[in-house]
């Protein structure tokens, strides 16, 4: 797939504004800017100077510098925002499903746009200008909004449609008719045939507008596509009438697709109380591999439709109050390994409440029959997966993070994977702001099952949605794969397909100003990364459990330690300021330490110290089961006999509260607020060496030492079912400026409650704990820089450190070549 992409949008070909921009910076800002640069330059730079000067005069030379800047800052404007102004060309990326552009009409300039032939014709019967400019409404109703009416055509835009599909008019009729936007892929594989499927927003981007379903697919990979309308709404109302929210599932050659159905209706679904004008239909078609001119082609047949309105006959409540509509999830759907086909729907109730559930057949869509039970109240859009027996939603929340419920019982009840996955990932950098959906799929990779996830980041917060991202776990261990969209460019909504090839693809959309593209991304080096990621995963596990073959038992035999459940790890020599997790998933952070190979010193006198954030991870907390429940071993070498106390383990609260594992000569003291539990301990000779254990389960921490039970120092933290909002968990020597020093060999992390025969394996065997070589075993795969593959930071947001040596860098090849120029 290639195409040569223009960047810099919204602003649409010709792309002389944006030329014009970039000159008109440089010669207003950045000519004074340099001149004052200049004055300031190092002994090489003005030396330099001083030879350019020589051979011209002061306006020469200020237009040379001008001329030089602009092509400087042209190329800035190229990389940095995409090239407007050059194409640039893409092996990975394609334009899948184009939206519109905007661009400016010039005979709008000076008119009245609301007078315009397009207006009238295509606009006019909108009503949300003249709701839209009443300044009492409050701000749930200004984010609806649109800004495409109040913004863009209200400053002189106009939209130039790209896409055209054969459309039939109610009369039978065909004709070519452009769409304004694409929304709510889904990108599925139906014997070996790659299919995108999405709604055609023929008018506008909002979700109660004239809406049809499109196809687009191949036989050949990738290389030839067809596009074609697979589902009409039903010509009722030309303004309102719809089909909408595509649901797709796939079983052996056969596909399904979900949408609901309206027909006049002027309103969100969301805001229709009992669903009058709401029907919702299930699709299957069957799909074959044909030839045409010799070459791969393929075909969708459609073979049957059914309503599926009556199943809320039998009188479904959600929430307490009747359902009275229900969608599909939008997002990916499951076969459970009994033939089971399974979508994700969300329900609505008459009080306008959402929540999600699941819709299933076993009889390959002859009959269709609701889970039952549905997650709470507020989860709404989803994605269904198969992982470990279990059926598994990973839902949108507007809560601020992703919600993830598990349920054996076919969706008759469900449980929230508090455990696990649930409340990992933030919808925004506050957490506080509206989610999206997001795509979930399992695949297996070096012999191991795990799942891929997709969600924006939303850095410019509410639902613009930005920076898709793309997760990758185990169940346990949490890794940021990286950015799949490109800059900042809103993604809100995506599919993602693992094929039977061994390739990788999500189909996404990108929005400009209310108007909605699909683009459609091989990830090639994505995978690379994950399977790297994965191998060192399964080394690290199996440098651990050594022989041990159990997680039982009293270690005799066994030289290794348990793994089940083991999310973070950190052992070995501090790399700067940080002391890397042996998963490379989420790093401490370091105060005043001393490091070498078998791990950290932290000095008394220095208050040195280790901090592992959970809550303080920000937007994404790998680590969030800790509030729920968590196994914490450290092994702490104590260099001489503590004279008073050293905190030895322990975690802070995101209100400033810490609970502390306290060690000195004699006694043991565990703290928490204003409460504090002692116990007489065995004498700790210079060098000891302990290794000590919390375990938070059902609200109460536990202390071990040396595998072996504390009970004098349990305390009951929270309620059973309260969660404990925990910051980071921490080593760190005394506060009394005494010169204890206490080595710290390594942290260990576990998801769940260890056995004490468990604790005791770990105890007899803490010399196996060790990390690989990871960082190097990530460079070799994947042909990166140890910077490259921190998981920790956001690889896809530049550095001002590396922008500044960039400019510094263009700055000295300007001054080079007018050198050149002086000297000729």
């Amino acid at each position: 797939m290639r195409l040569i992409v223009a960047k810099c949008q919204p602003t649409a070909p010709p792309y002389t504004p944006q030329l014009l921009v970039c000159v008109y910076i440089s010669i207003h800002i950045l000519c004074p800017y340099l001149s004052s640069i200049l004055q300031e330059s190092s002994p090489l730079e003005s030396e330099l100077s001083a030879k350019i000067m020589m051979g011209y005069s002061k306006s020469v030379r200020q237009t040379l510098i001008c001329l030089l800047l602009v092509a400087i800052d042209t190329y800035h404007c190229t990389t940095a925002y995409g090239s407007g102004i050059r194409g640039e060309e893409e092996e990975n990326r394609s334009l899948f499903l184009p939206g519109g552009l905007w661009y400016k009409k010039d005979e709008w300039k000076d008119g009245n746009w609301l007078q315009s032939k397009e207006w009238k014709a295509g606009y006019a019967w909108w009503p949300w200008r003249s709701w839209c400019s009443n300044k009492t409404i409050g701000e749930t109703v200004k984010e609806l909004c649109r800004k495409e009416w109040d913004s863009q055509r209200a400053k002189g835009y106009t939209l130039q449609p790209r896409e055209s599909v054969l459309f039939r008019e109610s009369s039978g009729t065909k004709r070519m008719r452009r769409v304004h936007s694409f929304r709510i892929p889904s990108l599925v594989e139906a014997n070996g045939v790659l299919i995108g499927i999405a709604d055609a927003r023929y008018l506008s981007s909002a979700d109660f507008t004239f809406i049809d379903t499109v196809a687009k697919y191949s036989a050949d990979g990738g290389e030839t596509w067809k596009t074609e309308v697979i589902i009409e709404n039903a010509r009722v109302d030309s303004f309102h009438s719809r089909v909408v929210d595509p649901t797709v599932a796939v079983k052996n050659n056969s596909i399904y697709v979900l949408v609901g159905r309206y027909n006049t209706s002027k309103a969100y679904w969301t805001w229709q109380h009992y669903g009058n004008d709401w029907d919702i239909l299930m699709y299957k078609g069957n799909v074959t591999k044909t030839s045409e001119d010799g070459k791969p082609a393929a075909n969708i047949e459609w073979t049957s439709v059914l309503n599926l309105k009556s199943l809320l006959e039998t009188g479904l409540y959600v929430g307490g109050h009747e359902a009275t509509q229900f969608l599909g999830g939008v997002g990916n759907t499951v076969v459970t390994p009994d033939g089971t086909i399974v979508f994700p729907i969300q329900v609505k109730n008459s009080w306008n409440h959402v929540a999600a559930m699941i819709m299933y057949s076993s009889d390959d869509g002859a009959t269709w029959h609701l889970g039952g039970g549905a997650t709470p109240v507020g989860t709404t859009e989803a994605s269904a997966i198969w992982w470990d027996g279990k059926l598994v939603l990973n839902c949108r929340t507007d809560l601020g993070y992703r919600k993830v419920f598990e349920t054996t019982d076919l969706g008759a009840t469900w449980k929230e994977s508090l455990g696990a996955l649930s409340r990992v990932i933030g919808n925004s950098p506050d957490r506080k702001q509206p989610g999206s959906s997001g795509s979930a799929i399992t695949l297996e990779v070096e012999g191991v099952q795990v799942m891929l996830i997709t969600q924006p980041k939303n850095t410019k917060t509410r639902y613009s949605r930005d920076r898709l991202q793309l997760w990758l776990s185990d169940g346990s261990r949490v890794w940021l794969v990286g950015q799949i969209s490109r800059g900042d460019d809103n993604s809100p909504y995506s599919s993602l397909l693992y094929t039977s090839d061994d390739k990788l693809y999500c189909l996404y959309e990108q929005n400009i100003e209310e108007v909605y593209s699909i683009y459609l991304v091989h990830l090639a080096d994505e995978l690379k990364k994950i399977k790297a990621t994965v191998r060192l995963w399964k080394e690290q596990d199996a440098l651990l459990s050594g022989n041990c073959s159990a997680t039982t038992g009293d270690g005799s035999d066994c030289n290794g330690v348990p793994t089940a459940g083991l999310v973070g790890l950190l052992s070995g020599p501090a790399q700067g300021n940080a002391w890397p997790d042996a998963y490379n998933c989420v790093n401490a952070s370091l105060v005043n330490v001393t490091s070498d190979a078998d791990g950290l010193q932290l000095s008394g006198l220095n208050r040195g110290r280790v901090s592992w954030p959970v809550r303080a991870q920000g937007q994404d907390q790998r680590y969030y089961f800790t509030n729920v429940r968590f196994t914490l071993v450290a092994t702490a070498q104590l260099m001489k006999a503590p004279n008073s106390n050293v905190a030895v383990l322990g975690f802070g609260n995101s209100k400033g509260e810490n609970l502390t594992l306290w060690v000195a000569s004699t006694t043991w003291t565990l703290t928490y607020g204003g409460e504090r539990k002692k116990v007489v301990a065995p004498s700790l000779s210079s060098g000891a060496s302990v290794q000590f254990a919390l375990i938070l389960n059902g609200g109460s921490v536990s202390v071990y030492a040396d595998g072996v039970h504390v009970p004098q120092l349990d305390k009951r933290v929270a309620a059973k079912n309260k969660l404990l909002n925990i910051d980071h968990f921490f080593a760190e020597s005394n506060y009394m400026g005494d010169t204890n020093n206490i080595f710290t060999k390594n942290m260990l992390l576990y998801n769940r409650k260890l056995s004490e025969s468990e604790l005791k394996l770990l105890s007899l065997n803490r010399e196996a704990i060790r990390a690989a070589d990871g960082l190097n075993y990530l460079k070799e795969q994947q042909g990166g820089s140890e910077s490259e593959i921190k998981s920790t930071s956001d690889s896809n947001v530049s550095d001002p450190a590396d922008n500044e040596t960039s400019e510094k860098m263009f700055l000295q090849v300007a001054l080079i070549l007018l050198l050149v120029i002086g000297q000729n």
